[in-house]
């Protein structure tokens, strides 16, 4: 049966974008293309009508259900008969459709990107990072590449590709693409040069970054209020580059970024009991993310600096280099304490166990409720906790109880439905 509604979900929503024709931006990477999407959706809904990927629909289902406008019946048979009436409607009589579609491409396994591809044909493919996420499934970080850069094939001559330089495996992809090409980045050979990226703090903004982007150079500022880290301003940066694919002034795309919001749990900035701050990164982790993510709290200002990290999941058999690989950027830092949560965390813990890192300032527990009464106990004023982890992990349970306003957490955190809450 899911077999069943799978086809008829793909022929309708082929059905539509054949009929409606709206033009396609197209996301994915390693790490990054939530944010990115985001941004890219901020910048082109400030002249177009535009729809991007409703919640996190970005697979073989979700996909379908973002083009045709519709959320998940799930089990509901007659939740999937409106679905189908609709699509029905759409496809034999007219129906207002927005002009552009920024949809995120998510694939798990070999293959998944022929399966989103056969559905979807960009007019702009945007690829973020190759990183060692769903190892267990893939051989390697290029045969992670070559699933990746399938998002390029059938872009035409008229067509973009957005790269993100940084990457050394992005760049693997460059010589392979038939279409434009514009690259962004701080590597100094980007066509869209990051020039700088720096954590500002006022009373009336609270924490944000600014940083400077250079095209043919022209430089403008982006300022991201209550937005943290060079992970967002390179999501800002793609997006810049799809606005100059689309024709859009620098100007107006610099404007367009104030409206950009990520989503929850990925590096947001957040009052925490007693004047602390949280940084709540939970909605996922990779080692480059994970990497990146402790990077900024090791520049934050702020004289008290804890790591409150979970397990880096779906690594295969490089997960016990990666975590001790972690312990060892944690080591001789500015960081003052370490929780590790979860069974592969446990390697970083042992392993700053055997460095100078003080032991008494060295926790770490199996669960991440486990850990909530001691996080509670190392938060006061002037400090800053960094909380991330993958999915599995649940992390953002820990950064519900430690925020300083609970009554927000269904719209600051990531999993606040009730189907994550009851799990």
């Amino acid at each position: 049966m899911k077999k069943i509604f799978q086809k008829i979900l793909f022929r309708a929503a082929r059905a539509i974008l054949k009929k409606y024709k709206p033009k396609i931006i197209a996301i994915t990477g390693s790490i990054g293309k939530t944010s990115a999407k985001e941004a890219i959706y901020a910048v082109i809904k400030s002249k177009h009508e535009t729809r991007t990927n409703i919640k996190n629909y970005n697979n073989e289902f979700g996909l379908p259900f973002t083009i045709i406008g519709v959320e998940s019946p799930k089990r509901n048979p007659f939740k999937w008969l409106r679905v189908f009436a609709k699509s029905f409607w759409m496809i034999y009589f007219y129906s207002h459709y927005p002009k552009v579609l920024v949809l995120e491409l998510g694939i798990d396994r070999p293959g998944d990107m022929d399966v989103l591809m056969d559905i979807v044909k960009p007019d702009i493919a945007v690829l973020t990072t190759v990183g060692i996420s769903h190892l267990q499934w893939f051989k390697s970080e290029q045969q992670i590449l070559e699933e990746k850069s399938k998002i390029f094939r059938d872009l035409t001559a008229k067509d973009f590709a957005i790269l993100n330089m940084d990457d050394a495996k992005v760049r693997q992809a460059i010589p392979k693409i038939q279409s434009k090409i514009l690259t962004y980045g701080k590597d100094l050979a980007s066509d869209l040069k990051i020039e700088d990226s720096t954590t500002t703090y006022s009373k009336g903004n609270g924490y944000g970054t600014l940083a400077h982007l250079n095209y043919k150079g022209k430089t403008v500022p982006i300022f991201l209020t209550n937005i943290l880290g060079l992970p967002h301003v390179s999501a800002s940066a793609a997006a810049t580059a799809v606005g100059l694919a689309m024709g859009m002034e620098l100007s107006e795309i610099s404007d367009a970024l104030v409206n950009y919001k990520p989503q929850p749990g990925r590096m947001n900035p957040l009052e925490g009991l007693h004047n602390s701050v949280i940084l709540d990164d939970t909605y996922n982790a990779a080692p480059l993310s994970m990497k990146v993510a402790v990077e900024e709290l090791i520049n934050f200002p702020a004289a008290r600096k804890i790591a409150v990290l979970g397990d880096m999941l779906e690594l295969g058999n490089l997960s016990a280099q990666s975590h001790h690989d972690l312990a060892k950027q944690i080591t001789n830092s500015a960081i003052d304490y370490f929780i590790g949560v979860g069974p592969e965390m446990k390697l970083a813990y042992n392993e700053l166990k055997r460095t100078m890192f003080k032991e008494d300032h060295l926790f770490w527990f199996e669960t991440s409720v486990e850990a909530i009464e001691k996080v509670k106990s190392l938060l006061e004023e002037n400090t800053v906790m960094l909380v991330k982890g993958s999915q599995g992990l649940r992390m953002e349970k820990i950064v519900r109880e430690i925020i300083a306003d609970k009554s927000k957490a269904t719209a600051l955190l990531c999993r606040q439905d009730p189907s994550w809450l009851n799990k």
